[in-house]
């Protein structure tokens, strides 16, 4: 199944791009999204378990099932203030 991946800003410069298009198993969850990222962006990975998985403007836990043509947001947390 086709997904889309929005990623934030400190995920796309490490990946060079704002956003993927990519195909995953028909059953694929969250985790096995997140284990493709790892995969492929191995020196992400420290990030890429750190950021937020998001489905239509909600956190979704890595046990979701993923569904045909999902755009998912990985957003990394920020810390900060005065």
């Amino acid at each position: 199944m086709d997904i889309t991946v929005r990623l934030s800003a400190g995920l796309a410069q490490g990946i060079g791009q704002p956003r993927l298009q990519l195909t995953l198993a028909e059953a694929a969850t969250m985790a096995d999204l997140y284990a493709w990222l790892r995969d492929r962006y191995p020196d992400l990975a420290p990030q890429i378990d750190t950021a937020i998985p998001v489905i239509a403007g909600r956190h979704v836990p890595m046990t979701t099932p993923l569904t045909p043509n999902t755009e998912v947001a990985l957003l990394l947390p920020v810390s900060g203030g005065l």
